[in-house]
């Protein structure tokens, strides 16, 4: 099985010229984006980690779509690890990252971001932790 773990959001797309010249150059990405998302799972067995795959992908029945989320106090110690930020600073910092999370999506989506209902699968990464939740996704894909 051929895996690919692409991340949009450290490439510089530009807008297509074919494309309405009026749009907002973040709607021309979002555009750039989904056509590279369409493209990707048309010829590859892949993982889309957000820029609204779950949206662009919502008809398919062959993706699986899942929402990872954790409370707060865990989500904190996190990003304190893995970002390498003080303490001090990981709340403002989460609130941040999220209020900018849900714009992104509720702008190309008119959907709330963390609706369970838009997902086949919601999983509590403090709760189960994050070992559980890839072998529940390993899993699953392997049946």
């Amino acid at each position: 099985m051929t895996e690919i773990f692409f991340n949009l959001s450290k490439t510089a797309i530009g807008g297509s010229r074919k494309e309405n010249p009026n749009l907002p150059m973040s709607e021309k990405l979002f555009l750039e984006e989904k056509k590279i998302i369409e493209e990707i799972v048309e010829k590859h067995d892949c993982v889309i980690v957000g820029r609204c795959a779950s949206f662009i992908l919502y008809d398919r029945e062959d993706c699986l779509k899942v929402f990872v989320h954790a409370d707060k106090d865990y989500r904190i110690n996190r990003a304190i690890q893995t970002e390498n930020i003080a303490s001090a600073e990981a709340d403002d910092f989460l609130r941040k990252s999220d209020k900018r999370r849900s714009n992104f999506y509720s702008t190309h989506t008119g959907w709330k971001w963390g609706d369970p209902s838009k997902f086949d699968l919601c999983l509590n990464s403090s709760g189960l932790g994050l070992d559980t939740c890839v072998d529940i996704l390993v899993n699953m894909m392997q049946k």
